[in-house]
């Protein structure tokens, strides 16, 4: 009877090493395909959110959701009834009264018929970060794995979302005119108190009404668009932090789907753009080394309402 010859472990190795190799080749590939997946959910909730958006503004006088009611008569009279039930993780269930767009219960009823049963409590870093949507509506690929520099945190409770409206309008005319003035306070009105008025807002195709972020809104003014300062260094850090360097964060865009993003636009589309397609740069869109020589008029085209 012939003796079976058993394996040596020279090519027992060699096994070892080719599946590796193998491994190490298909890894990435699988990563990207992980990935292509969770960029697919996340374009499916932006354009859920522009779909509320929109049916929002048919029942409530042609305006978008208020991002934020300052005015506190009007608040009182958005948060009549209350806002939803919110379940934390440690089983806690609150009702937040604030007047916030994600806090909004005719918006989250047109969004998620549950209401906010599946709202969470953020627990890293900052035990008092409220998450503010249904989880449903959480991005994917969110915490994504980046650069993290948490320095000093510089307010106690933080709502985060990682979607959000664009505040760009009353962020520049606040910039331009001052706090406090005439025109601060009509785009105050607009932008925070009312919401922006669908028919007002100038080729709707071209504006952007949401995309991937990390706070309740976002702007790329005060430079919080500018990936080259931001996201390049810091990812995912948003407001409420001074990194280690100094720098102030948020409320700003997060590339996260292969340094892009997801973004739902004010007629209802949604796209996906690399970050040098949502923030732009003089000298053909080339950044200097610093990242300063920002295209103004170029990324209000994009990003302003109103102009």
């Amino acid at each position: 009877m012939r003796k079976r010859r058993a394996f040596t472990l020279i090519e027992l190795l060699v096994v070892v090493a080719i599946i590796a190799l193998l491994l190490s080749i298909l890894t990435p590939a699988l990563n990207q395909v992980k990935e292509a997946g969770r960029k697919v959910v996340c374009n499916s909730n932006v354009k859920q959110l522009g779909m509320a958006y929109t049916m929002y503004a048919q029942l409530y006088g042609g305006h978008f959701v208020p991002v934020e009611i300052w005015d506190p008569l009007l608040a009182d009279e958005a948060l009549k009834g209350g806002g939803y039930d919110m379940t934390l993780l440690n089983g806690e269930v609150i009702t937040p009264y604030i007047p916030i767009w994600c806090f909004n219960k005719q918006f989250i009823k047109l969004l998620d018929q549950r209401g906010g049963e599946n709202a969470g409590l953020e627990i890293v870093p900052n035990p008092f970060d409220y998450y503010a949507l249904p989880q449903a509506f959480r991005c994917p690929s969110f915490p994504v794995d980046k650069k993290e520099e948490f320095g000093s945190l510089t307010s106690t409770t933080i709502i985060r979302t990682t979607y959000a409206p664009n505040i760009t309008d009353w962020v520049r005319a606040d910039a331009e005119f001052g706090e406090g003035s005439p025109q601060e306070r009509a785009m105050q009105d607009r932008i925070w108190n009312k919401g922006p008025l669908v028919d007002k807002i100038k080729r709707p195709a071209d504006k952007i009404l949401f995309t991937d972020a990390k706070d309740v809104y976002l702007t790329y003014a005060w430079d919080q668009g500018n990936y080259i300062l931001h996201w390049d260094v810091h990812g995912e850090i948003g407001w409420g932090y001074t990194s280690n360097d100094g720098l102030d964060h948020g409320p700003e865009p997060m590339y996260r789907h292969n340094e892009g993003a997801n973004i739902i636009f004010c007629d209802g589309h949604a796209e996906y753009r690399k970050k040098n397609e949502m923030f732009y740069f003089l000298n053909g869109n080339t950044p200097d080394a610093d990242g300063t020589n920002v295209d103004i008029l170029r990324n209000d085209k994009l990003w302003c309402y109103f102009k």
